[in-house]
C-alpha cells in the first residue's frame, strides 16, 4: 500500500508535466518519484460567461475581427463552422489595448507592485457565438491568464479575474459596435 506523502511546492514546480486541453477543461498530470512514485492531476474547470447581442449571428461574426483589434488581443482561431474565434494562447507583458494588466487579472503581489503589470502573462480569450430566440446570438466569452516571472525560469500559475473583466470589455466593444 503507498503513503500519499505531501510534497513541497517547490518539488512539484521542478517536476515534469504534461498538459491536454479539452473544451474548457485543462487537465496536468504531475509523476512524482518515478515509477515507483505516484502523480497528482490538476483540473481547473473555466465557466464562460455570455451576453445577448440583438443582432443575427452573421452580423456578430463579422464584428468579431475589430473587436478583439480594440481590446488589443491578437487572434490565433478563427472556426467559422463552430462559431469559434479568439487566441488560444498569446504572452503578454504589462498592457492590453492600452490598459495595464492588473485591471484586468489578479496574479498575487510583491513589494514592486501588482505582478499582472511586470510578469508575463499567458492568455487565452475564446468567443463561441450560438443562435438565440429572435434572431439574436449569444455570445459565450472564456478568459483564462496564467502568469510566470521573466527575471526566474518558473512556471505559470493562474490569475484571478478582477471586478473589471477582459470579458465585459469585449461585450461593450461589441454591443457599440453593432449599433453604428
Amino acid at each position: 500500500m503507498h503513503r500519499l506523502a505531501l510534497i513541497p511546492l517547490a518539488a512539484l514546480v521542478a517536476c515534469g508535466g504534461s498538459t491536454t486541453t479539452s473544451g474548457r477543461r485543462d487537465v496536468t498530470t504531475v509523476t512524482v518519484g518515478g515509477a515507483e512514485g505516484g502523480s497528482l492531476r490538476i483540473r481547473n474547470d473555466y465557466e464562460a460567461t455570455s451576453a445577448i447581442i440583438g443582432l443575427p449571428i452573421d452580423k456578430v461574426w463579422a464584428l468579431l475581427p475589430e473587436a478583439f483589434d480594440t481590446i488589443g488581443v491578437a487572434v490565433t482561431v478563427r472556426d467559422p463552422r463552430q462559431r469559434l474565434f479568439g487566441t488560444d494562447g498569446v504572452k503578454v507583458r504589462q498592457r492590453i489595448g492600452g490598459v495595464p494588466l492588473s485591471r484586468f487579472f489578479d496574479c498575487g503581489t510583491t513589494q514592486v507592485g501588482a505582478n499582472a503589470d511586470s510578469y508575463e502573462i499567458f492568455l487565452t480569450v475564446m468567443t463561441q457565438l450560438k443562435p438565440a430566440e429572435g434572431d439574436f446570438t449569444t455570445m459565450e466569452v472564456t478568459v483564462t491568464a496564467r502568469a510566470r516571472p521573466v527575471a526566474f525560469s518558473q512556471g505559470y500559475s493562474d490569475c484571478q479575474d478582477k471586478s473589471t473583466t477582459l470579458n465585459e470589455r469585449l461585450f461593450s466593444v461589441v454591443r457599440r459596435l453593432a449599433v453604428r
